[in-house]
């Protein structure tokens, strides 16, 4: 008898089902969620910490619903997340598959033939036949598997098992009218035949966990280990659901955080190392994740925690290097300034996007948009492209001074130039932020009143 240990298998299987919306700012919101980001980390960390191999599933069988654009978020995301896959399937290409077993079921006599319209799940006809009639599904003859009153359920994060009434389950269809399979014939087929050990996913599978418990009874076929992972909630303890705020992982990066510091903190949303220490690399996460550390009772998402652990994370030297790389601007000097007030928590992407296609027009205080023009057009030459950023702001700011504008004056003049309001950050760092040499005039020829510039 060999004793070689299995090697360990993981997957995730996403449908590609999500909707996306445009925003007021004509940029797509939706896709990934946290939830399935957490899934997905949870199964690639374990299948590299034991050498094993991590599988992309695409659950594509409710055709209606799923989505191109919903399968490259998949994609994407993965891949901005470094997390990358050994073995990629795609369901819909394997529908023979799903119907070979199907069919094997049904000449087992553990699955039957309804000849009700109604092909889902909800379908009550007890009226059964061994052979195919038509367009109609195939269901899987739960009562074949009752052994007591309950059905029990070994669950690895749980110490004990679940208990499930065999009473409130119902014969479950597995394949629809239209041919295709339901997620729990294809799910189990798969998790099979691709050597599936270890599957990560929501505890809201935990109801359809019975039934393939069933189904592996039915094909005689070992279970993998499951790890039904705690519930996700919001701030007032009720479930985490769309409703909630922007959940999406992408519009997450879109706002600045980094990459270290989402991985980071969804992977202790139901999971923990020993120790008090919560900021750790990917590597670290890998090196240090164990089974034994998760916990049974639902997680808070805390967009606010997450910020916090954003903050440490970007004051590291891999944290400085992710900001370059997110923040794709050719001016070094630009990047550095940007970069400081990130650290400080400073919203620097928003910025960023309000400034970049900004024309400013000098005529919100007629006294200071005149002065603040002479002193451009005077330091044109002055101010060459050597001298430092902050040594031509502090310049500039310094002569509004001397012409008696007030403190006040000029912050609330420069704001309202560059945002487009009064209040926000100090004169000398929205200067610094932007290209201060775009401010020069270009029509110094014709001495205009008044003048356009471009952004950055």
């Amino acid at each position: 008898m060999s004793n070689t240990k299995k090697q360990v298998v993981t997957r995730m299987a996403p449908s590609p089902t999500s909707v996306f919306k445009t925003d007021e700012n004509g940029e797509l919101v939706g896709g990934m969620h946290v939830g399935n980001l957490r899934n997905a980390l949870y199964s690639y960390i374990y299948a590299k910490k034991n050498n094993g191999k991590f599988i992309l599933r695409i659950e594509d069988t409710d055709q209606k619903r799923s989505n191109k654009e919903s399968l490259n978020d998949i994609l994407n995301t993965l891949n901005n997340f470094n997390i990358s896959w050994d073995e990629y399937y795609v369901q819909s290409e394997r529908i023979n598959l799903y119907k070979y077993y199907a069919y094997k079921l049904l000449c087992e006599g553990v699955a039957y033939v309804c000849t009700c319209e109604n092909s889902e799940d909800g379908c009550t006809c007890k009226e059964k036949h061994i052979h195919p009639i038509g367009k109609f599904c195939i269901k899987l003859d739960v009562g074949r598997f009752k052994d007591g009153k309950c059905i029990h359920l070994k669950d690895e994060i749980r110490k004990s098992p679940i208990e499930y009434p065999y009473e409130s389950m119902y014969d479950i269809v597995l394949l629809k009218s239209d041919g295709l399979p339901t997620y729990h014939l294809a799910s189990v087929v798969d998790d099979t035949l691709m050597g599936i050990t270890h599957v990560f996913r929501s505890d809201e599978w935990i109801p359809s966990f019975p039934y393939h418990v069933c189904l592996y009874k039915a094909f005689n076929w070992d279970l993998p280990k499951f790890y039904h992972l705690p519930l996700l909630t919001n701030m007032e303890g009720s479930k985490l659901s769309k409703r909630d705020g922007d959940l999406s992982v992408n519009a997450l990066l879109r706002s600045g955080i980094l990459p270290s510091s989402i991985i980071n903190y969804v992977t202790l949303l139901g999971w923990r190392p020993k120790g008090n220490n919560e900021i750790f690399t990917f590597k670290e996460l890998i090196d240090l994740f164990n089974v034994d550390g998760f916990k049974t009772r639902s997680c808070c998402y805390d967009i606010k925690k997450l910020k916090s652990m954003n903050l440490k994370h970007s004051r590291t030297d891999y944290g400085r290097e992710e900001f370059k790389t997110i923040f794709n601007v050719s001016n070094k000097v630009l990047v550095e300034r940007y970069y400081e007030l990130y650290t400080k928590g400073i919203d620097v992407f928003q910025i960023f996007k309000m400034l970049k296609n900004i024309n400013i027009n000098f005529d919100i205080d007629e006294n200071f948009s005149k002065e603040f023009k002479k002193l451009i057009i005077k330091n044109k030459e002055n101010l060459n492209k050597e001298t430092l950023e902050s040594e031509r702001v502090s310049q500039l700011l310094e002569e509004l001074s001397l012409l008696g504008f007030s403190k006040k004056e000029i912050n609330e003049n420069i704001r309202l130039m560059i945002t487009g309001n009064s209040v926000g950050l100090p004169a000398n760092n929205l200067l610094e932020l932007i290209d201060f040499r775009k401010f020069y005039m270009e029509d110094t020829e014709n001495e205009k009143e008044t003048s356009k510039t471009k952004g950055f």
